[in-house]
């Protein structure tokens, strides 16, 4: 496609002056600029696009798009130079531009949340699969396109990085699409110019604090995903953040319906789950929608917050032309989401569950869930990531400590910052309950001292990391992946 062509469908303006190159692609990291690529200069926390346009020149790139003046701009040779008031707004534009407004063939659906969003993306997907109908899916663990899966290196993929993958996806004859769409997506404009069909909110709790800085911020970031144009607005009414997005996006025109449980609010919601049953493998719940006679639906995976994520699942694809029997298969028949609620049992009736829990809400709706079926004690080890909201550490302490009977305090992904540091923050949280709890930073040894603990009955929670294989200690990636971990210990040591 030729620059100005490429310009003309973004909608920016044609360069006075200067050559009109083919573009074979779109880069925003020089490391990875391509011969023939537009090379968007976007400005990052610690460092510049524009610092890089000179490797990006290097490397072959026919064109560069920025925020500063051309004449500010060093690349040691010319290329065409378009500049641009918001470099990743136009990011976002001309990569959709390029691969042709990908998304708008597709039935997409965007789950945002603090919590929950990888669980009801791999549910949705597999009541596409059993409804007959490939979809990709796209978060926090994995970018699934076709038969095709890579390691998510963040949730929300950058949106050049994003139009290419649904551009392979309709390639690949492939027509519906899940995604989890992130605060940092959201507020980066990572999502931008992708046409949603479906938009569900899940929840919102203590998160990315040290990137939104209020609460406030952080609901508004979650809210843009709504501000798309789409069929539909899927809210949890039972969330007080839900709550109110629910009648913000009614008052401001846009489709919204709601899901939630039977008899927690003021009115029912669109789609109401009554519990029937539960034990430690998953739920049994009516599902009620006017017009229709109740529904039975069971949710494989224990815990009320996954019997939310069930009604959210069931009602998007609801909306999409699914039909209940497609649904109930769907469901029923989910493999396991790697990482959350994953249980591993050992040789001598041990009970170990390891969860992507990282959240002071998250944390404690899993130990809560873990302690309804736990007859003899509960055993949590857990730590919180290093450079990364430091005031939810105490919060998270406190709310284990109150539904723990053993706390083991321990490396999370430390990164650069020591420790003992975090360790004694989550601990100021802790010593507000009765407690018992130990300090063991090496994880490994917290996860052994946790199964030398254990006595029959107990239940062993392993919370934090969930998915991850990779620990961040300094600036090193160390293989880490809990769940190897802990049948290692169990069966090998």
């Amino acid at each position: 496609m030729k620059l100005h062509t490429l310009l003309d469908l973004g909608g920016y303006a044609r360069p006075a002056l200067g050559e009109d190159p083919e573009i074979c692609g779109i880069s925003a990291d020089s490391r990875t600029t391509e011969p023939g690529d537009l090379f968007v200069c976007i400005p990052g926390h610690t460092a510049d696009g524009c610092q890089f346009a000179a490797e990006a020149a290097q490397k072959g790139a026919a064109a560069l798009a920025g925020e500063i003046p051309e004449e500010l701009l060093e690349i040691g040779k010319e290329l065409p130079f378009v500049q641009v008031p918001e470099a990743r707004k136009a990011l976002a534009a001309l990569s959709a531009a390029f691969y042709g407004f990908p998304s708008e063939k597709l039935t997409l659906w965007g789950v945002t949340g603090t919590n929950g969003k990888t669980t009801v993306s791999y549910m949705i997907r597999s009541i596409c699969e059993h409804g007959g109908k490939a979809c990709g899916l796209l978060g926090t663990i994995s970018y699934q396109v076709g038969n095709l899966k890579h390691k998510a290196s963040r949730t929300t993929p950058e949106a050049h990085t994003l139009q290419k993958i649904f551009a392979g996806l309709f390639d690949q004859g492939i027509r519906h699409c899940v995604m989890e769409a992130s605060s940092h997506g959201l507020e980066l404009g990572r999502t931008d110019f992708t046409a949603f069909k479906v938009g569900i909110f899940t929840n919102l709790t203590q998160d990315h604090l040290d990137f939104h800085k209020t609460f406030e911020n952080y609901y508004q970031a979650k809210k843009k995903l709504f501000r798309r144009s789409m069929r539909l607005c899927l809210v949890n009414r039972d969330d007080p953040a839900g709550l109110r997005l629910s009648r913000e996006l009614s008052e401001d025109g846009y489709p919204v319906r709601t899901y939630g449980l039977v008899g927690q609010g003021e009115e029912p919601p669109d789609f109401a789950g009554e519990i029937l049953f539960f034990n430690d493998e998953g739920t049994g719940v009516l599902l009620y929608r006017k017009g229709f006679a109740p529904e039975p639906l069971y949710i494989p995976i224990p815990g009320i917050y996954n019997v939310y994520n069930g009604l959210a699942a069931a009602a998007a694809c609801l909306s999409e032309g699914f039909s209940m029997r497609q649904i109930r298969r769907g469901l029923q028949e989910m493999g396991p989401v790697p990482g959350r609620f994953e249980r591993i049992d050992g040789p001598l009736g041990q009970r170990i569950i390891v969860d992507y829990a990282h959240t002071p809400d998250a944390l404690a709706r899993t130990l809560d869930t873990a302690r309804s079926f736990t007859k003899g004690r509960l055993i949590c080890v857990f730590g919180c990531g290093g450079e990364r909201d430091a005031e939810k550490r105490p919060v998270m302490g406190q709310e284990a400590g109150k539904r723990a009977d053993i706390c083991i305090l321990t490396d999370d992904n430390p990164r650069r910052e020591p420790s003992l540091t975090i360790l004694r923050q989550i601990e100021e949280g802790i010593r507000k309950t009765n407690c018992a709890f130990e300090k063991i930073p090496d994880r490994r040894a917290a996860i052994a001292r946790a199964l030398e603990l254990w006595k029959s009955g107990d239940t062993i929670l392993v919370a934090g990391r969930g998915h991850e294989t990779e620990q961040i200690i300094g600036t090193e990636e160390i293989s880490f992946d809990d769940r190897q971990v802990v049948r290692e210990l169990l069966y090998n040591d």
